[in-house]
């Protein structure tokens, strides 16, 4: 902590003194920007209640004079209006013109030179209306050597008839001169400013050189529309590009305003050089107190690093430990859920051999309708948690394509085309075929949903290369891209961020489960790849299901996997070519009794014990038993994973099924050789892979 002290004590200090300063710095600025405020007012109210007196006194001397009088009498007034512009430094010139807009009067020469006025802005307005005085923009007229604006006011007249128009020219270097004489004792980087209300610049000190006309302040125009007669606002100066704090004020009973500003890097340069002489003191303080207390933060440091990786670390596992709680209960709800399925399926299969009257045949088949919905709805939360048990392999995408359009054909409205695309070149994915056509379908029909008046509909498959693109979250190597295409109205921004969570739907009530897509991005996930949605409304949507790609096999053979068996296959009983005595292992007496019935229905002889040592215990003393069907997950010492090990070892050559409805030893059981039958079987999946152990055995033993 004294260490920590001696450098954050004297930086935070000084942090708070700097900002108190800068505080203070902008509000010295602020009083400045207003003290000159003050006097810019006053001297431009007086320069142009001057010119107005000068231009009243021009009026007053050619009261009732005609134009031909005007013209007659052009010598004096040449004359006497000379020597008021002589006398008025802020006048350059005057100029009497008549109705029509020809100079009848002018300074700048006796007679004057016949310029046409009527088009110029100060004659056009006031000719149209009497708008009292009128100032106009600055231009460099012909024939004068600097540049200057108008200051105008119509001809008095005793019936209001327009009669000419009485002109002062003034120029913008009178105000100059007066600017530069109060910069010169005020803050460095201080400009001021001469402005119309529509933004048109009059006088900018100090300005750039041949800058006629000088450019409109489009930020000046829009604060005064809130703030009318004063106010400040901050922007950057359209003339040297600086970040400028700006403060106006207009001028009563004119359409022109002053305005004052400063720099914020000259307030910056004060501000700095105040804390200069700071740290002239302060900082070999600071030092000296930085260098002793480095030593010790660098011994801190790797602590610090340390417990930070920690603290992430710890998030992860918190994060790791909540996933895994949800597949716990995923995985055991999916065990018990399955077993009870395997009993409603059982029962089911036995109630269709005594019932003939057609409404209970119809009960029957929306009990198995309903117990086939639940086993795929188990099957998509484990394959969300990725417990799911999958079985990898090679699979032709071509000819997995191929197979695959079939299905989707019987998936999909005669309304909408479907289009399947076939890679252009051969090539393999490594993945579990039936969980992958089960994604694309997934997919298939969410696209159907997505495309009620019908549409178009397009599978493809194309190798990709990925390099950490955050779209495909940071993979990088070999895949093979699965594009679902439709032409929908796309997927709403607010929907697409939550399209994967299980059990969100936009579906109305009883037409989605809202597992579908969880399931393909808890496949996608699990199998090594990843899925991606790109989406715009009325343009469709395209989903890619990224799987790792795999090298061809030798015989390329394989490509699509087996359909799941249905409810439509669980009334057939299965004859078997080979008869034999087969080992029930199974704790569970209702489950036990539908998989004894199923063997007893193939033909086989069925001994059933209930638990791994019982199953060890059988297997020394009964002769002749010729398979082995296990539970993997069954109370006691050893669980069916267990048994089998020991079967193994113990009886070689005997074969051995696991069954399970859910299991996390599912898939170290399918790498150690052993096949896994999920549950709820029903008998001609049982009847298949007991036929397919027993043909094994025989053919090893012919040729033994």
């Amino acid at each position: 902590m004294t260490v920590a002290a001696c450098f954050v004590v004297p930086s935070l200090l000084f942090l708070y003194v700097a900002a108190l300063e800068w505080r203070s710095a902008s509000h010295q600025a602020d009083e400045r920007l207003e003290t000159n405020l003050n006097i810019l007012q006053e001297h431009a109210l007086k320069v142009l209640e001057t010119i107005e007196r000068t231009i009243a006194e021009v009026d007053q001397m050619t009261d009732g004079v005609s134009d031909a009088a005007l013209i007659k009498r052009e010598p004096q007034l040449h004359q006497r209006l000379s020597q008021i512009v002589t006398a008025l430094p802020q006048i350059q010139s005057i100029a009497i013109v008549g109705a029509d807009g020809w100079l009848r009067v002018s300074t700048q020469g006796s007679p004057p030179v016949q310029q046409d006025q009527s088009q110029l802005d100060y004659f056009k307005t006031l000719s149209t209306s009497d708008s009292g005085t009128y100032i106009g923009q600055v231009l460099m007229a012909p024939g004068r050597v600097r540049p200057s604006f108008n200051v105008a006011r119509r001809r008095r007249t005793e019936n209001g008839v327009f009669d000419g128009v009485i002109v002062a020219s003034v120029p913008p270097s009178y105000f100059d001169s007066f600017y530069s004489r109060i910069i010169g004792v005020t803050t460095q980087g201080t400009a001021m400013s001469l402005i119309r209300s529509d933004g048109a610049l009059l006088v900018r000190y100090p300005a750039p050189e041949n800058a006629v006309p000088l450019p409109a302040t489009v930020a000046f125009v829009h604060n005064i529309e809130k703030e009318p007669e004063a106010g400040y606002y901050v922007g950057t100066s359209a003339f040297d590009g600086q970040w400028r704090r700006v403060a106006y004020r207009r001028l009563s009973g004119y359409p022109v305003y002053v305005l004052a500003s400063v720099s914020e890097g000259a307030i910056r340069n004060d501000w700095l050089a105040f804390m200069g002489t700071h740290m002239i003191f302060g900082v070999p303080a600071t030092l000296l107190m930085i260098a002793i207390s480095w030593l010790a933060l660098r011994r801190t440091r790797a602590l610090y690093a340390e417990m930070d990786a920690r603290e992430r670390a710890e998030g992860a596992l918190r994060q790791s430990q909540r996933l895994e709680i949800v597949g716990q209960l995923t995985g055991g709800i999916a065990h018990d859920f399955n077993n009870l399925l395997m009993v409603v399926m059982g029962g089911v299969d036995r109630l269709r051999r005594d019932i003939s009257d057609p409404k209970g045949v119809k009960t029957l088949d929306m009990i198995a309708s309903a117990a086939k919905r639940g086993e795929n709805l188990i099957r998509h939360l484990l394959t969300f948690s990725r417990r799911q048990a999958i079985t990898p392999a090679t699979v032709d995408v071509g000819r997995f394509l191929s197979q695959m359009e079939d299905v989707l054909r019987g998936s999909i409205k005669g309304d909408i085309t479907l289009n399947v695309m076939m890679p252009s070149q051969s090539c393999f994915a490594r993945v579990d075929a039936g969980e992958l056509e089960l994604a694309l379908l997934n997919l298939a029909v969410n696209a159907r949903d997505a495309m009620p008046n019908g549409g178009r509909l397009t599978l493809s498959a194309v190798p990709i290369v990925l390099s950490g693109d955050a779209k495909y979250d940071g993979l990088s190597g070999d895949f093979i891209a699965f594009r679902v295409i439709d032409s929908g109205e796309g997927i709403p921004p607010e929907v697409l961020a939550r399209v994967f969570e299980p059990f969100f739907t936009t579906k109305p009530p009883g037409q989605g489960t809202g597992l579908g897509l969880s399931q393909v991005y808890g496949f996608a996930k699990q199998s090594g790849g990843t899925v991606a949605i790109d989406t715009a409304p009325s343009l469709g949507s395209t989903v890619t299901l990224v799987i790792p790609r795999a090298q061809a096999p030798a015989d390329h053979t394989v490509g699509f996997a087996a359909v799941p068996a249905t409810a439509d296959d669980a009334g057939k009983t299965q004859s078997s070519g080979h008869k034999a005595k087969v080992l029930l292992v199974e704790d569970s007496e209702e489950v036990a009794q539908v998989s004894r019935e199923y063997l007893e229905r193939i033909g086989h002889t069925v001994v059933t014990v209930t638990n791994g040592v019982d199953a060890l215990a059988a297997l020394s003393n009964v002769k002749g038993i010729d398979i082995v069907l296990s539970d993997i997950v069954m109370p006691g010492e050893m669980d069916g994973l267990d048994v089998a090990r020991q079967v193994r070892t113990q009886f070689p050559g005997l074969p051995i099924i696991l069954v399970t409805g859910y299991s996390s030893s599912a898939n170290a059981a399918r790498r150690e050789g052993f096949e896994v039958l999920r549950k709820p079987y029903n008998i001609t999946r049982i009847a298949r892979a007991i036929e397919t152990h027993l043909a094994k055995r025989t053919k090893s033993a012919a040729n033994g």
